[in-house]
C-alpha cells in the first residue's frame, strides 16, 4: 500500500474523527501537515510518524495542552508506525518557517527567507498537507516557492556551500596524508553531504534533511550526470580513490556552475580557488559585483605602507 494511502486512511479512521468529535469548534482553525518520510511518501518499516498540527498562538495557548494529551492517548492505542519517535504534535503557527511565519501572517512584506533553513523550506514545499481549511499552509507554500527565493540568496547559498566543499577537501587531503583515519572519515561524510546539497542549490531547489538527501537528489534533473560520481566515491575502497572521485565531482560541479553562469564575477579557475571563494564571501559578492575593488584598495594600502601585496588582508582588518 502506498504510504500516502496509509496515512490518509489513518487520519480518516482515527485522527479526524477524534478532532471532529472533541474539538469541532476549533477544527476549522487547524492546519495539519505530515512531516518526515511519511509526509514525503518514502517511509518504510523503520519509519516513525511525525505530524504537525498548527493552531494560532491564542488557540494553542488555550486548547493546545488538552488536544495534545488527547492525541497522545490516541497514538498509544493506534499507531501503525514505529512507536519510538512517533508524535502528533500541536504547534503554534508562530513556530512555522523557523519562527519567521508571523511576519507573513501579519501581512508584512519583510519575510526574511534567508533566516529560514532550506530544510524547513523543503518541508513546506513537499510534505503532505492533510487538512488546511483556512489554506494557511498552502499560502505559505506559495509564498516560499523556490521561484520566489531571491536570486542573490541563491548565489550566496551556492558560494557558501561550494566554499565549504573546497575547504573540507583540503582538510580531507591533509588527514589522508597524516593517516588520521577518524578525521578523514569525518571530512569525507561532510563533503558527501555538501555534494548533495550543492546539486539542489545549483538546480534552484531547496534541499531536505540529511536522512532524505539521496532520495530527493535522484529527483533532480542533474542527478543523472552527478549521482554516479557520488556512488563511485562511496564505493571506493582506498582513500586515494575516494579523493579522486570527490575531485572529479567537484570539477564537474565547477564546470556546471561556469556553464550556467551561476556565480557571476567569481573566477572558478583562480590559482587558489579557496582564497577566491573566501574573499568573495567576505566581500558579499552575491550582492556586490564590484567586490574586488575592496581587495584592490587594501592591496594598495599595503604596498603604499611598504608591505607586500600579500599583506592586503591585514589592511582589510585594520585599515
Amino acid at each position: 500500500m502506498h504510504s500516502f494511502n496509509k496515512i490518509t486512511e489513518y487520519f480518516d479512521s482515527f485522527v479526524m474523527p477524534l478532532l471532529r468529535s472533541q474539538y469541532g469548534d476549533i477544527l476549522p482553525n487547524m492546519s495539519i501537515m505530515i512531516l518526515g518520510s511519511v509526509g514525503l511518501g518514502n517511509d518504510d518499516e523503520l519509519s516513525d510518524l511525525e505530524v504537525g498540527i498548527y493552531l494560532c498562538d491564542s488557540d494553542w495557548k488555550q486548547f493546545g495542552k488538552e488536544i495534545q494529551l488527547s492525541l497522545n492517548r490516541l497514538m498509544r492505542n493506534n499507531n501503525p508506525w514505529q512507536e519510538k519517535g512517533s508524535v502528533l504534535c500541536v504547534h503554534p503557527t508562530s513556530w512555522l518557517l523557523d519562527g519567521q511565519a508571523h511576519k507573513f501572517f501579519e501581512g508584512k512584506d519583510n519575510l526574511l527567507l534567508e533566516d529560514v533553513s532550506f530544510e524547513t523550506l523543503f518541508t513546506v514545499q513537499n510534505n503532505l498537507i492533510v487538512f488546511d481549511q483556512q489554506e494557511l499552509l498552502h499560502k505559505l507554500r506559495d509564498k516560499t516557492a523556490p521561484a520566489n527565493y531571491p536570486d542573490k540568496l541563491w548565489r550566496k547559498s551556492l558560494l557558501v556551500v561550494f566554499k565549504n566543499i573546497i575547504e573540507e577537501l583540503h582538510e580531507l587531503e591533509d588527514s589522508v596524508l597524516r593517516n588520521e583515519i577518524v578525521e578523514a572519515f569525518g571530512s569525507f561524510g561532510r563533503i558527501i553531504e555538501e555534494l548533495y546539497r550543492i546539486g539542489f542549490i545549483a538546480s534552484r531547489n531547496y534541499y531536505p534533511w540529511r536522512s532524505h538527501l539521496s532520495w530527493a537528489f535522484e529527483k533532480l534533473l542533474l542527478a543523472s550526470d552527478f549521482k554516479h560520481l557520488i556512488n563511485e566515491a562511496l564505493a571506493a575502497d582506498t582513500w586515494q580513490k575516494r579523493l579522486e572521485h570527490i575531485k572529479n565531482m567537484t570539477d564537474a560541479y565547477k564546470e556546471y556552475i561556469k556553464a550556467n553562469d551561476l556565480l557571476p564575477g567569481i573566477d572558478l579557475c583562480a590559482p587558489s580557488l579557496e582564497d577566491e571563494l573566501l574573499w568573495a564571501e567576505r566581500c558579499k559578492a552575491w550582492e556586490n559585483p564590484n567586490w574586488r575593488d575592496y581587495i584592490t584598495t587594501c592591496t594598495k594600502k599595503a604596498v603604499d605602507a611598504g608591505h607586500t601585496e600579500k599583506d592586503f588582508w591585514v589592511f582589510s582588518l585594520w585599515g
